[in-house]
């Protein structure tokens, strides 16, 4: 005599799987471009240049920016998470058998997406790449890696930015004062992707100022609440307007350094 597990069950245990691993995904979801439902066993992906306005007079002739369009490949491979069910233990147990085996092979078939991104990326022939200087993962090559995106165009504006380390590296940047202080993760300097100076809107001021004995001074974050001036009434709205008939600044900044707050007066 032998027992089968019947078809509904095998599609029952199927779609499971499918929802845990949609619903739970895997670390770098998220992170960069992917593709669903892939028909063939290549999928390739466009990279597209970027480009520059450029000034142009009533007689002038139209210049082209020229943007390049290149593909990169991605080849589909095959996988397989699988693991014996004892069709016999189900009343015998007081925990939910199916869908915790079904959780187990969602999760290690996000482990694998993961892992196949990491190595993708390890197989990369960049050359853009910061220097190690025989120490390990610093606040200082934050700021170098920062810069170089900057530098090419990536900012925070354009698009996410995501960082993937290692549990040493992490343990690294746990020791970074300038990242574990509240003079720096008040504001989120680092995580914001970096600081942009200070923008003058039209009725308002963004962004941050150095001063060598206060730190960082936050001089707004270039959303009010209205959309026109900072309320200042409280942390949630604040920081410098411009009267737009004189021109003149008032309102209040945020000191990190000092932790206090700096009534900014009416400056001309």
């Amino acid at each position: 005599m032998s027992i089968n597990v019947t078809n509904a069950s095998i599609k029952e245990f199927d779609a499971l799987v499918k929802q845990i691993y949609q619903a739970i995904g895997w670390i770098l979801r998220g992170t960069m471009r992917t593709r669903m439902n892939v028909v063939g066993s290549q999928i390739r992906f466009t990279v597209q240049d970027k480009g520059i306005a450029s000034e142009k007079a009533p007689q002038d002739d139209v210049v082209l920016m020229n943007i390049d369009y290149t593909n990169v490949e991605a080849t589909l491979k095959n996988f397989t998470a699988a693991d014996l069910s004892d069709i016999f233990a189900q009343q015998e147990i007081n925990f939910d058998e199916k869908r915790e085996l079904a959780t187990t092979i969602a999760m290690s078939i996000g482990r694998r997406s993961d892992q196949i991104s990491i190595d993708a990326l390890d197989a990369s022939s960049t050359t853009s790449i910061i220097a190690d200087g025989g120490v390990g993962f610093t606040f200082d090559k934050i700021r170098e890696t920062i810069k170089f995106l900057h530098k090419n165009g990536i900012t925070r504006q354009s698009s996410d930015i995501h960082i993937a380390i290692s549990p040493e590296s992490e343990s690294d940047l746990l020791d970074e004062t300038k990242l574990t202080s509240t003079d720096f993760i008040r504001q989120q300097i680092v995580q914001s992707g970096g600081i942009d100076g200070v923008r003058v809107h039209a009725t308002f001021l963004s962004g941050y100022i150095w001063a060598e004995n206060v730190g960082w001074v936050n001089i707004g974050d270039g959303s009010p609440a209205n959309g026109i001036c900072y309320a200042n009434v409280d942390d949630t709205d604040f920081v410098v307007n411009i009267d737009p008939t004189t021109g003149d600044l008032f309102g209040y900044a945020w000191g990190g350094g000092i932790e206090q707050w700096k009534d900014c007066g009416l400056w001309s």
